[in-house]
């Protein structure tokens, strides 16, 4: 009678502890064997728990109720946390600089303009980065792929490092130049009116000197400067959110005096930005666009392009404009 009396305690013990748990018998399918329709238990029994629970030995049944209790509270615990703890924050990309004054880099000085009269090709960026105005060089971030795309696509027989910048007209019939020229850590800090400003001023340098064509590193300085050239023959593209493609654009500078000068009008092109952050256009697309430029100077210089569609600018529409001695 005695191991009957224990097996009796036991089963007492056992469907405590399954109250207490919510340890409820269930059907082979893991749902409560009272009806169809009831919601599956989270801690039902399976097999291996069971066995965890009852262990029958020679007639008598032992409840391991320690093992089994600190079992169901760690689950319990590890549901508990999963439904509480919010799933971990993605990083945010760092956002944009905004608008930074003049004072700000004061500190930094202005780089000078590699120019000369009647270059091939001027490559103008928007304006010098900080590291630039620090060394006193163009494109001296090394993260930039100017140096590398010129050397790439032939307009340099080697790579040339910024500190040579100075080299670039004399060597190669190439300028470089800037539209705004005080130094910022990027284009957010430059306002609007800021870079509308400077267009005219640009322009008139570039009529200055007379190069065949100007490259606008960045197709956002060359949205601003296209925007500038055809208010002033109140040309305005009828789509005023329109957006740049890499190429030639649709103004050019033309000049009549050119009895002693050879170059007689200046072409300008879009190209993308030479940061390395830009991700829509990597060094290999900007290789291409490069290339694409010396391709259409080629034409320009066998006078075989046909640029009769473009809107024509003179010198004498440009307030700052000083003829060339």
């Amino acid at each position: 009678m005695e191991p009957e009396a224990n097996g009796d305690k036991a089963s007492k013990t056992l469907l405590a502890l399954k109250t207490k748990y919510e340890y409820l018998p269930t059907s082979s399918t893991g749902t409560k064997s009272s009806g169809s329709t009831a919601r599956p238990s989270p801690y039902a029994c399976s097999p291996r728990r069971s066995s965890r629970i009852i262990k029958k030995e020679e007639g008598s049944v032992t409840v391991q109720e320690s093992a089994e209790e600190e079992l169901v509270v760690q689950e319990m615990a590890v549901a508990s946390r999963s439904k509480s703890s919010p799933s971990p924050k993605k990083k945010r990309r760092q956002g944009k600089r905004g608008y930074a004054p003049p004072e700000t880099y004061a500190h930094l000085s202005n780089l000078t303009d590699c120019l000369k009269f009647e270059l091939d090709v001027v490559f103008c960026g928007i304006n010098p980065g900080r590291l630039s105005a620090q060394v006193g060089h163009h494109f001296a971030n090394p993260n930039n792929h100017f140096w590398k795309a010129l050397a790439a696509s032939g307009f340099t027989s080697k790579r040339v490092p910024p500190h040579e910048d100075v080299t670039l007209p004399d060597l190669f019939n190439i300028g470089l130049t800037d539209l705004v020229e005080r130094p910022t850590s990027g284009e957010s800090e430059l306002s609007a009116a800021e870079k509308a400003a400077s267009v005219l001023s640009l322009l008139s340098k570039i009529a200055h000197f007379r190069p065949r064509i100007v490259a606008f590193v960045g197709l956002g300085i060359a949205k601003v400067v296209e925007l500038g050239a055809l208010k002033l023959n109140n040309s305005m593209p009828s789509n005023k959110g329109f957006k740049l493609a890499p190429g030639l654009q649709s103004f050019k500078l033309v000049y009549a005096d050119t009895q002693e000068i050879t170059v007689g009008e200046t072409l300008f092109y879009a190209m993308p930005s030479s940061s390395g952050a830009v991700s829509q256009y990597q060094l290999a697309d900007k290789v291409k666009i490069m290339e694409d430029v010396r391709n259409v100077l080629g034409k320009v210089k066998a006078r075989i392009l046909d640029t009769s569609s473009k809107n024509s600018i003179t010198p004498e529409q440009l307030p700052d404009f000083s003829p060339a001695l």
